[in-house]
């Protein structure tokens, strides 16, 4: 991988190293830079928002790859780090799964919002934004879990222990976190009936009234007519529907 003439020289090796890293750094950022400028032109091709779209979300996760890749081939290019290229190889694959974890969780969510809002146009339906992001939100936590668990898989780490130690920690986590639970599985339930809207006029038994702008996991804002944002807890609301 390296010139013999640099070969147990520390500072002709490190320059060496920085070279390889510079050269990813710049194949990384010409691909960042090819990849935005082609999402018009994809929109215009396909007359689409969903081809550019998709493009843009993967812009980020494949600079970050390359360069993580260029960085490590410069680390293990070394000679005083030869001992440890068995496991820069092993982080180098570890590091691929979460890149591409986070790629697919990414144009997943794309993919999605893209769908449904195309769905809802086509039936000429009301777009229930906060139903979107929640969904959304929902698919990308199981991507990113079930990214864990290959990422656990290839290091050969034993996933059974670790899940009867989340049930045991899970349960005392559950305890600590009752009020922000109540409130998570409350807005689930304000989302799958759809009884509340981001647009919708509210008026709850405290007085508060006003438009819904947002229905978030923990609490639901409502602007009301003083252009003042009131924060209202989820399950606070789901008692007064």
């Amino acid at each position: 991988m390296q010139p013999q003439f640099i070969v147990g020289s520390p500072l002709l090796e490190a320059v060496w190293a920085g070279g390889i890293l510079l050269v990813f750094t710049l194949v990384a950022w010409l691909i960042l830079v090819g990849m935005r400028r082609g999402q018009p032109k994809l929109q215009k091709h396909f007359k689409s928002t969903l081809p550019p779209q998709l493009l843009g979300s993967l812009s980020r996760p494949v600079f970050l790859l390359v360069v993580s890749q260029g960085l490590l081939l410069a680390l293990s290019s070394l000679s005083y780090l030869a001992p440890w290229r068995a496991n820069l190889g092993s982080t180098s694959v570890a590091v691929v799964i979460v890149l591409v974890t986070y790629g697919l969780a990414r144009s997943g969510g794309v993919l999605l919002v893209w769908y449904l809002r195309t769905r809802a146009v086509r039936r000429k339906a009301r777009i229930d934004e906060g139903l979107i992001r929640f969904l959304r939100r929902v698919m990308v936590i199981a991507v990113y879990a079930f990214g864990v668990l290959v990422l656990l898989d290839y290091l050969d780490i034993a996933i059974t222990p670790i899940v009867a130690g989340l049930g045991i920690g899970g349960l005392a986590v559950a305890l600590a976190l009752q009020p922000t639970l109540t409130n998570f599985f409350a807005s689930t339930q304000i989302v799958s009936d759809r009884v509340v809207r981001v647009g919708d006029y509210v008026e709850l038994d405290s007085g508060v009234r006003g438009y819904v702008t947002d229905v978030g996991w923990r609490s639901t804002r409502i602007r009301t007519s003083f252009n003042n944002m009131v924060i209202i807890p989820n399950s606070r609301l789901a008692d007064s529907i």
